[in-house]
């Protein structure tokens, strides 16, 4: 015997080095193509006036209804719970109702410009 034999650490198996560069991950593209970019912020901006419009008419119209009560107490209460139990409803169907149709066109007049 010589001696002790000599320590080897082992740390893994060889394998070969990664490429310097990887190749790129394709992007998504858009299925309408880079010229519907410019009328889908149209639809996105119409939409979205739309929806601020609707809500702040009917939160605008809600929130005057107190006012109104307050305003005329000859009304009474039977005629206010009836105008908040039963008229609010369906207004808010209408105002539902127009809405639906209003973004519809907007998607219809998104889909005529492509």
């Amino acid at each position: 015997m010589t001696g002790t034999p000599r320590r080897v650490t082992v740390t893994g198996p060889r394998i070969a080095p990664a490429p310097a560069t990887q190749p790129a991950v394709p992007r998504a593209r858009d299925p309408l193509g880079e010229t519907a970019e410019i009328p889908l912020r149209q639809l996105m901006r119409a939409q979205l006036r739309l929806g601020l419009t609707t809500c702040l008419s009917v939160c605008g119209v809600l929130a005057l209804l107190p006012v109104l009560f307050a305003l005329m107490p000859v009304l009474g209460a039977a005629l206010s719970w009836a105008v908040l139990g039963v008229a609010v409803y369906p207004a808010l169907v209408a105002v539902g109702w127009i809405y639906v149709r209003r973004a519809e066109r907007h998607e219809q007049n998104f889909a005529r410009c492509r």
